[in-house]
Formats: C-alpha cells, sequence, structure tokens
C-alpha cells in the first residue's frame, strides 16, 4: 500500500471555523497489502458505514464510552497469549494474572500492518519504564496466537515486530474486544478492534482510556506520563469509595442487563407501551410466577425466596426491559443465576411460562415473538455452562471433604470465630458446608439449608469476622496445594454472600477487600510467625473517587471558560502560530471554542462550527506547530491548578485529535528538531564513533572540528534540511577508507544508539535506519567473507545456540531430538557451520545422508529447520546477504537429508488444516476494498468449498475438483495483477495464520503463481507491474549506480547532489511508468538543453535501466521491452538533433 497509512501530524490552531469531528472523508483503512500496491487508490472512499465520530450524535456516542467505563472495574478477560519470554512462548493469561499490577492494555486493528507495528515497538521501547512504574504492557488484536507469533519472529525490517518486551493477546472471538467496547462493527474493517487504550489500576479499575480511528493513537510517553499522573494522585489523594460509587455500580449492573435491550428505535412505539405499560406488566408478573411454582421442574428454586421482594424485582426488570420507566438496579443476570446451575432446558421451560402469560394476556404475537428474540441473548448469562467446575478442578469430593476437615480445625483453634461454634452439632455442620460449598463452586446440587442470611441473621456477624473466615478458607485451600488462581476465582465467588452474612454496623471493606485478603493471606502462609500480626493489620486501599465527566472535574463550564481565556491570550502572542488567527474575531474565537470544549469533556452538544479535519483542511499546520499549542493548553492548565488526573486526561483528548488537524507531514530534520537538535546529535555521535575499537582508527589524524561540521551538514541534507554540504560525494568521500559491512554496521549501531538515547519517535528511527542503509552500497568498498561477515567462530556458536534455542521449543520438531546428547549435538553443528562457511577446512562428522536417513524426515520437517536456522541468524543481527548464503548452502543438502517424499498438502496438514485457511482466506477477500465487490452475489458457501478442493489438487491432495477451469471462471471479471497479487499474499497470510512455515508458505506461493496467467485477463499500469515504490527504490539504487560509472555519460551524474538526483528520477519514473504524479521538476526540453545530448549518450542511458532490470531477476524480457519503449518516448525531448 505504499505510504497511505503513513500519519500525518501537524500543529493545533483555531478559529471560528475550527473545531469539529471528523469528516465523512476520513474513512476507515483497509487492511495494509502487498508492496506492489500503490497508495490513495485503495482508500475507502465510501460515506457511510464508518467508525469516524463525524457527526454531532456520533461525537455524543463517543463521549458516552467514558462515562461508562471510566472508575469501573475492568471487564474481565482470558485467551491465548504469544510472547518470547514465556516458557512455552504461548500460553494463557487472564486479567487476573495481573493482580496487583498496574496494566496498559491496547488493542490495535491487525497483525503486519506498518502503521500499527509503529504503536507495538513504541510501547516496546518504553517498557523499561513502565516497569520501573510496577506497569505491565499487554496487546490485543484479533487475530490468533499463531498469527502473533509470525509477527513477532518476523525481523523489523521486514514489517515483523523482532521480539518486543510484552505478549500480545489473541482475541479470536472478538469477545474482549466487544467487553471492552472497542470492537467496530461497521466500515470495511467491520470486525477488528478500534485503536483504543486502557489504563487499568492495580485494583484493576479502569482510570483512563482512549479510542481513535485507525490513523492516530497516543504515543507511548503520553500513556507512560498519565500513568505517572495517576499514581501521583492517588498518593496525594487515596482512592475512597463513596456512597455514590456503589450508586454507579448499580448502574453498571443495570447497564450490563440492559445490554441485550438497547437498540430500540427512538422513532418507533416500545414494547412496554405496546404490550399495555406498567399495569399490564404488573399481571404478567402474577400469572407468570404462578405458573412457575406450579411447575415442579422449576418451582425448587424459589424455596426460601421473598416471593413480595422477587415479584417487585421482577416488574422493574421487565420495565426497564422493554423501554419503561422504572429503573432496575439489581444484581446482573450473571450474578443473580450463577449459584443455581440452571440449564437449557429450564431456562427454555421459563421461557415457555413467559410466553404462555403473554397469550393468556392476549398479547399481539408479533409482540411475543420481539420479546422472545430481546429474552434469548440472556441464556449466555443464566445458563450454567458446562465446563470443567471449580468442584472439579480442586478434586471433587474426596478434596472438599478434606477441605471442610481443615477449614473447621483453623476455625476451632482461632479465639476470634470459634464462640460461634459452642452449641453446634459439628459433624452436621460438616456436612451442610461440604454441601453449600460443592454447589457454590459447580459440584452436585445437593444443598438443603437455608439460604445465607437467614442461616446468619442472629450471629451478628461483622466484617472482621468475614475476613477471618475467608482468610481461614484461603489458607485451608493453599494447604490442600490449590492453585493460585483458582483461589482467587473462589474468592469471587464467596465475595457476594457477604452482604447476607454480616449484620452488624461495622463499615463495609473497599471493593478490592477480598482481593486483598488473598493477598495478605497468601503472606501470612509463607510470613515467619512473627511477622504475621503486622500482616494482618496491614491498611486495606479506600475506596475509589466518585466518577465523573471531565467537565465536571474541571469544575463545570465556568473552568472551561476561564481556560479558554488563558489559551486564546497565549496563543494569540505566540508568533509561531498566531498568524493563524490574524483574521479571526477573538471574542468570537473564544466562544467557538469553548462551546468545542463544553462538548469534548461531556457537557452540552452545543457546538454549531465545521468539523475538525474541514475547519483545519487549509492551513498545512504541522507538528511543530501543533505542539505548540499543546505547550500552551498545558501551561493554561497548570496555571488553574488543575489536579493532575485532569490535567492529563485534557491534555491526551487533545493529542488524540492531532491526526485530524495535521495536514503537512515534515521532514526528518525539521522532526529531529532542526539545526541544534542535529548539531547535539552529531556531538554524542563522535563521541561513540572515536571510542568505538571497531571504527575509531578511521578517525584518527583527522580534524575533527572539520569532520562534525561536515557530518552535520550531511545529515541536514539526508534528512531534508538546508542544503550546506560542501564535501565530496558518498562514495568518493570513502573510496580510498577500505570499508566493510563490519565497518559500516559498527557506525550504523551507534548512530541508531544515539537516536534511541535522544527518545527519537519509532517512524522517524526507522527511516533514518532505513535512509542509512541506502549508502551502503556506496560506501562499503571491502567485501568480506562470509565467515567474517558473520562474527567469526564467535558469531558461528552464537548461531548454533540461538538455533537450538528455537528448536527445543518447536513440538513439531523437537521429537527428534529427545535422548540426544545436546552438548555433542551442538558441537557437531558448530563444526558443520564453520565448514559451511568456509571457518574450518574439513567436517570430520557423518555425512548428512547417514546422518539423517534413519529419521524419516521430509520437506516439512526440512523447511522448518532451515527456517529455525535462518530466523536465528537474523536474532542474531546477521545481515541480509549472509542469510541468503547461508540459506542457499543449507537448501543444497534437501535431497540428502529428506528421506520420506510428502505431498505439499499432506505436509501443510492435509483437508483439516486447508479448510481452516480457506475460511480464513475469504474473512480477508471479503474484507478487501480492491476485491469483496467480485464476491456481492456469490453463494460462499459453494465457493468456499470448491476453493478448498482447488487448494487440495494444485497442492497435491485428491483430485475430486469438478469445477470450471480457472480461465473460463474468470474470463469476466477483468482481473489484473495487482488483484492476483492481492489475492496471493492474502492466501500466504492465511496458511500462516494456522501455522504453516514460512518455506512452506513460500512453496504454495510458487504453486499459486503458476495460475496466474489463466486469471489475470486486464494488464495493469508499468509501476505496478514493476512492483510499485518500493520495488522501484531498489531500481533506482542500481540504476543510478552504473549512471556514474558509465564513461559516455558519467559526467553528467558525478557533480550532483545524489539524494536530489535518485529523489528526482524516482519522482520522474514513478510519472512516466503510470504511478501517481509526482514528477514537479522543469520540462525535459528545458532541463537538457544546454548539456548537448547524443543519441548514443540516451542508448546508454536506456540500456543502463535494461541492465538493471535484468539484474533485478525479477523481470521478463517483455516487460523489460516495454520499460525500453517508454523511456524512448521521451528521446526528442532530451536529445539535441
Amino acid at each position: 500500500m505504499g505510504n497511505c497509512y503513513e500519519t500525518k501530524r501537524s500543529q493545533y490552531n483555531y478559529d471560528d471555523n475550527t473545531i469539529d469531528a471528523p469528516t465523512p472523508e476520513q474513512k476507515s483503512r483497509p487492511r495494509e497489502r502487498t508492496q506492489n500496491e500503490t497508495s490513495m487508490k485503495f482508500i475507502s472512499q465510501q460515506a457511510d458505514d464508518d467508525n469516524y465520530f463525524g457527526t454531532q450524535d456520533d461525537l455524543q456516542k463517543f463521549m458516552e464510552v467514558p462515562k461508562k467505563m471510566i472508575r469501573k472495574q475492568a471487564p474481565k478477560f482470558e485467551a491465548n497469549a504469544y510472547h518470547d519470554g514465556y516458557n512455552d512462548k504461548v500460553k494463557k493469561i487472564s486479567l487476573d494474572d495481573y493482580q496487583g499490577k498496574y496494566l496498559v492494555l491496547f488493542f490495535y486493528p491487525y497483525d503486519f500492518n506498518k502503521q500499527f507495528q509503529e504503536e507495538i515497538l513504541d510501547f516496546s521501547e518504553n517498557y523499561p519504564k513502565f516497569k520501573k512504574l510496577n506497569c505491565e504492557l499487554l496487546g490485543c488484536s484479533i487475530d490468533s496466537h499463531f498469527s502473533h507469533m509470525n509477527y513477532c519472529n518476523k525481523p523489523r525490517n521486514e514489517g515483523g515486530l523482532g521480539n518486543i518486551n510484552f505478549p500480545l493477546m489473541a482475541d479470536v472471538d472478538k469477545k474482549i474486544a466487544a467487553d471492552y467496547g472497542v470492537l467496530n462493527k461497521n466500515g470495511n474493517d467491520q470486525g477488528t478492534c478500534l485503536r483504543s487504550t486502557f489504563i487499568i489500576d492495580d485494583q484493576q479499575i479502569v482510570r483512563h482510556l482512549a479510542m481513535n480511528d485507525f490513523a492516530g493513537h497516543l504515543r507511548a510517553e503520553e500513556i507512560l506520563r498519565m500513568v505517572k499522573g495517576i499514581q501521583e494522585n492517588d498518593r496525594i489523594r487515596p482512592k475512597s469509595q463513596t456512597a455514590a460509587d456503589k450508586s454507579s455500580a448499580k448502574e453498571a449492573k443495570q447497564e450490563s442487563n440492559s445490554k441485550s435491550f438497547s437498540n430500540l428505535p427512538s422513532n418507533k412505539k416500545t414494547i412496554f407501551e405496546k404490550i399495555g405499560g406498567e399495569e399490564a406488566i404488573e399481571a404478567a408478573v402474577k400469572i407468570f410466577y404462578k405458573k412457575m411454582l406450579a411447575d415442579p421442574k422449576v418451582s425448587q428454586f424459589f424455596k426460601d425466596i421473598d416471593m413480595t421482594k422477587q415479584h417487585s424485582q421482577q416488574v422493574s426488570f421487565l420495565s426497564f426491559a422493554l423501554g419503561g420507566p422504572k429503573k432496575y438496579v439489581g444484581k446482573s443476570m450473571r450474578d443473580a443465576h450463577q449459584y443455581l446451575r440452571l440449564t437449557n432446558a429450564e431456562f427454555d421451560i421459563t421461557v415457555g411460562h413467559l410466553v404462555s402469560t403473554l397469550k393468556d394476556l392476549n398479547i399481539d404475537e408479533a409482540v411475543i415473538t420481539e420479546i422472545g428474540k430481546m429474552i434469548e441473548p440472556l441464556r449466555k448469562d443464566v445458563v450454567f455452562t458446562q465446563s470443567t467446575s471449580i468442584y472439579d478442578q480442586i478434586g471433587g469430593e474426596k478434596a472438599m471433604e478434606q477441605a471442610v476437615e481443615i477449614f473447621y480445625k483453623r476455625m476451632l483453634e482461632d479465639p476470634k470465630v470459634s464462640g460461634f461454634f459452642k452449641p453446634i452439632d459439628m459433624t452436621k455442620q460438616k456436612q451442610m458446608q461440604k454441601a453449600f460449598l460443592a454447589m457454590a463452586l459447580g459440584g452436585p446440587k445437593e444443598y438443603k439449608g437455608r439460604n445465607m442470611k437467614d442461616a446468619h441473621s442472629h450471629l451478628n456477624l461483622t466484617d472482621e469476622h468475614f475476613d477471618v473466615t475467608v482468610g481461614h478458607l484461603i489458607g485451608t485451600l493453599k494447604q490442600l496445594n490449590v492453585d493460585d488462581k483458582i483461589i482467587k476465582q473462589i474468592g469471587v465467588q464467596i465475595e457476594p454472600l457477604r452482604k447476607d452474612i454480616v449484620s452488624s454496623k461495622a463499615s463495609q471493606p473497599s471493593q478490592p477487600q477480598l482481593q486483598q485478603n488473598i493477598s495478605v493471606q497468601s503472606q501470612k502462609e509463607q510470613a515467619p510467625a512473627n511477622q504475621q500480626s503486622k500482616i494482618l493489620t496491614a491498611p486495606a486501599p479506600q475506596q475509589q473517587q466518585k466518577n465523573k465527566l471531565l467537565i465536571d472535574r474541571i469544575g463545570g463550564e465556568a473552568k472551561i471558560e476561564v481556560l479558554v481565556g488563558l489559551l486564546v491570550d497565549r496563543i494569540y502572542s505566540d508568533q509561531r502560530i498566531n498568524s493563524f488567527f490574524a483574521t479571526v474575531e477573538s471574542q468570537k474565537h473564544k466562544e467557538t471554542l469553548k462551546s468545542f470544549l463544553i462538548q469534548l469533556t461531556g457537557g452540552p452538544k452545543i457546538y454549531k462550527g465545521k468539523n475538525l479535519r474541514e475547519a483545519h483542511s487549509g492551513l498545512k499546520i504541522n507538528d511543530v506547530q501543533f505542539n505548540a499549542f499543546m505547550t500552551h493548553l498545558r501551561e493554561s492548565l497548570k496555571q488553574m491548578k488543575v489536579e493532575p488526573s485532569v490535567f492529563h486526561d485534557f491534555c491526551g483528548f487533545f493529542e488524540s485529535l492531532r491526526p485530524q488537524i495535521v495536514t503537512v507531514k515534515l521532514q526528518i530534520f525539521e522532526r529531529l528538531g532542526g539545526e541544534a537538535a542535529l548539531n547535539n546529535l552529531s556531538d554524542k555521535l563522535y563521541q561513540k564513533v572515536t571510542a568505538d575499537d571497531r571504527i575509531k582508527d578511521f578517525f584518527t589524524n583527522i580534524d575533527m572540528v572539520k569532520m562534525r561540521e561536515q557530518q552535520k551538514n550531511f545529515l541536514m541534507l539526508a534528512t531534508g534540511g538546508p542544503n550546506m554540504y560542501k564535501g565530496k560525494n558518498m562514495k568518493e568521500a570513502h573510496a580510498k577508507l577500505k570499508i566493510n559491512d563490519l565497518h559500516f554496521n559498527a557506525f550504523k549501531e551507534n548512530l541508531l544508539l544515539t537516536l534511541k538515547e535522544e527518545l527519537v519517535d519509532p517512524q522517524t528511527f526507522l527511516e533514518i535506519s532505513n535512509l542509512i542503509e541506502t549508502q551502503r552500497m556506496t560506501i562499503v568498498t571491502q567485501s568480506l567473507p562470509l565467515f567474517e561477515r558473520i562474527g567469526g567462530e564467535k558469531g558461528v556458536q552464537q548461531i548454533v545456540n540461538r538455533f537450538y534455542d528455537r528448536i527445543l521449543m518447536d513440538p513439531r520438531i523437537k521429537k527428534f531430538f529427545q535422548g540426544v546428547d545436546m552438548t555433542r549435538l551442538r558441537d557437531i553443528n558448530r563444526q558443520f557451520l564453520l565448514y559451511c562457511v568456509k571457518g574450518a577446512p574439513s567436517y570430520n562428522g557423518k555425512s548428512m545422508k547417514e546422518a539423517h536417513m534413519h529419521l524419516g524426515l521430509n520437506d516439512t520437517h526440512f523447511n522448518l529447520v532451515k527456517d529455525h536456522l535462518l530466523q536465528a541468524m537474523k536474532d542474531c543481527s546477521k545481515d541480509p546477504l549472509s542469510l541468503i548464503e547461508v540459506g542457499g548452502t543449507i537448501e543444497g543438502l534437501r535431497s540428502d537429508i529428506v528421506s520420506v517424499k510428502v505431498p505439499l498438502f499432506d505436509r501443510i496438514g492435509g483437508e483439516q488444516i486447508t479448510k481452516k485457511a480457506v475460511e480464513r482466506l475469504y474473512v480477508k477477500l471479503l474484507a478487501d476494498v480492491k476485491l469483496k465487490d467480485f464476491f456481492k452475489t456469490a453463494d460462499m458457501q459453494n465457493l468456499k468449498n470448491n476453493q478448498c478442493t482447488f487448494f487440495t489438487v494444485i497442492l497435491g491432495g485428491p483430485n475430486n475438483y469438478k469445477g470450471k477451469s480457472m480461465k473460463d471462471a474468470h474470463q469476466n471479471l477483468k482481473l489484473n495483477d495487482s488483484h492476483f497479487n492481492i489475492f496471493k499474499e492474502l492466501v500466504q497470510q492465511s496458511f500462516r495464520e494456522v501455522g504453516v512455515d514460512n518455506i512452506t508458505i513460500a512453496e504454495i506461493a510458487r504453486v499459486v503463481e503458476q495460475i496466474r496467467k489463466e486469471i489475470v485477463s486486464v494488464r495493469p499500469p508499468l509501476y505496478e507491474r514493476i512492483g510499485g515504490e518500493k520495488s522501484l527504490e531498489i531500481i533506482i539504487e542500481k540504476f543510478y549506480d552504473k549512471l556514474i560509472k558509465n564513461q559516455a555519460i558519467g559526467q553528467f551524474f558525478v557533480k550532483t547532489d545524489p539524494i536530489k538526483q535518485k529523489n528526482m528520477l524516482k519522482a520522474f519514473f514513478t510519472t512516466i511508468f503510470g504511478g501517481q504524479q509526482m514528477y514537479k521538476g522543469k520540462k525535459l526540453k528545458d532541463a537538457h538543453a544546454n548539456m548537448k545530448i547524443t543519441d548514443a549518450q540516451f542508448n546508454e542511458f536506456r540500456s543502463c535501466m535494461e541492465q538493471t532490470l535484468k539484474e533485478v531477476n525479477q523481470f521478463n524480457v517483455q516487460l523489460i521491452k516495454e520499460v525500453a519503449a517508454v523511456i524512448d518516448h521521451f528521446r526528442k525531448e532530451i536529445v539535441i538533433p
């Protein structure tokens, strides 16, 4: 997709028309595709069905998200995650794993996307800073853990992540995204996650969230600052729960219960009105419970229940759920039914009695059907899921008997609670306790005792009694070696009983009290006796502050007005940005900005101005100017002495608007900070290189002051700054220095380390890294043998160690190494690899055929081993040329090592894997903006079946394909090479995500490539067929090198600025080959008028391009002829007759 995902950032300024939500033109971006695709052609042009907050109503909906989640308990999650730091690389994680720590949970749409890669790497670079704050990071997308594994194993310079410092979680069923409210339900990327960041504190409360479209995100440093601010604020003002918080908790339950009933159109009658209002609901509930209590299959659930209260709760719930005025403040459906272990049959009986009741009341059939559809989604919360229960996990009946015995032994020995059991028949008590715990933890429903409230009401128990009891239960479970995670689950299930058991007037514990009990008890079990009392008396964290909108937290509309006054005065006085407001009346601007801020922070919808993108589109605002505005905003907030959390949230809101306001992408030079920053960078760089033993000798006996100045001027030129460089070109300047790849790598390492120390943002860092790499061919003049390039014997040992680390973690092949002396095997492989890279004259071990013939290895095994070796080299930072050479050497051994020939179809996993890959493929095809329209009228199931059968055939499986030939099936679709390239790339992605290794995927790609000529019927522009922007950059590098070496025409190029000349050539060829119109230079005739170029010299120019295309080795003769013909077209404008 080229650069179409590149986020444009700019300075933030205001006039009377500057602020509003984004326009419909800012559309959700499609998934990044292959390098062969061009950029702007593929951006969605739909005006509807997107996720941008483009209208006033949309903005209000956006503001509802923080209102609902901030200061609330974070939704629980559990899913597989991949992390190189895990013992098995993949493990199941949950929110409970982060107890006692802060967590930054960020969602991104999908893997293998340049824009989202930058965000992840930004977090990874800053991970140590988060770690110091006791804060963990966790990324999440809808991709599988296989996809995450491939993403993390792929090098960064190839679009992967390399090894990052935190896990990536796989939300394959999209439940986590849905629970956190970030699931994208519309637009081209329907079903993916919105880019979102949640800060969850050490009590698992959501403290901050930010949601963005695909084009924007908050930088890691901003999130880090917010975490610091939240923690600092908590130290200054400890969290305390108020009555209002309890009210908020009830509202959260209410929202949870009503989730399935929230889609009623405002312009239609509610069901509440259709059935006759509250009077009808009252009558329905009476009849309903009469039926339920008369039915022996469900009546037992109402034993010992206060039916008057139950009746009232049911009326409130139905009134609320069906659109009536009553507010339901009871438990959530899950909490209310979790101990009953209801079955699907019992749920159906209940629904049946409700339907029968409605029919008795002569309710219209259509309305009854509508109510049925609304109730059905509650099944998942009400019905007990038959998974392994906690009761079974801890050992069933036998373990329960042991637990009850140990528990009561502890209780009877504790003077704080033993008195309650003096008049009790302990045998009967233990039996009742065993039955109750069994039922509560998912075991048999044999408990026949009283409800908790009735059983304990006369005991006057306090919170302390309850906590001591819970402590003994936890101690019992630990004594039985029950897993800590299960203990936490049991704690969560027991905590709701507190309100029924505690009857004294002792103050209620904080929301996370039980988790503290668990933590404290865990410490107690491991602490010396003389420390236990201190642990037990540790102060509990206080309750959280009342949840408020940002507008309330800052002090209402009056404070917003004060902020606007301070802010406008500041920006009008700043010469960097005040020119934007030269024609704007100050008071009118203040009113516009005030109405926008009131609406942005959760107040009334009173802003009537343009949307943000439209208001700022013609202003050409850049990042430096936006940063200036943000500085004034921060200073104004400081002057008002707002609370730190308000300060950080306010700034965070504005920072999230940057992509909608910034329209000018600055050069690297400007993003780094201009000449002063480059001076500083150059000084620090030369401190490093002159101390580096690998390259310091190059800097002896030279004028370092002059050298630094030259280097700074070159960096200014190369990064887009003013041209002050007067030195030689790079090739000439380094020709006599005998620089090899190791020297070049050392200099590059020092430069990149300096950039990291200067906290250069990831995107700029990557651009500079690529920029330096383009100079390698110009600067390196000494070719080293492979053995030296990979670091000699030390480098070989490093690769072998990493190789076996990877091999022994791969379940697909580690079985071949069981029972083997690994020390000896590593040494043998070290010797063999030394021999292969010519670091040793001979190899004395067995031949490859003899060593492997008894193992029964097939091509998949070979591919996996080869892939692990090449990945090990990448992990050890070996250069790409060395990887290619080693890969070629290893490939030559395939026939000696592989002894079992297995068809490609069977090697990938046969029909099962093929079907999974096809399912994933069609999800991607239907989401692709260029391909999805081809499937509008297709029978998708039939198409998938045919596709699966077709893949089976071409990959070497059984030939059961009965469909049309490829040519007949596609001849009317007018598919071009670009379409085919996208399809081919999506096929590779799909097989990669189901666990197929990279080398086998390359085989699949070669097989798919063979059908191109039968499918493609329309030829795309030459620019696309040569590979687009990235391919053209490689061509221009090689082409320019030939031009300056050519004796006939080299003189025209040797004295030009190489960087500018290459950019000019790239723009020219992009334009004439049918790409984007980029060439802005002089007319060719004017540019060459004084050069007196002959036909022979023009032929040399064309010949250099032809030779370059042949050397790139991916273009056929016909394409090269087309390129030559296009160049020939301009002969008459360049050659002087």
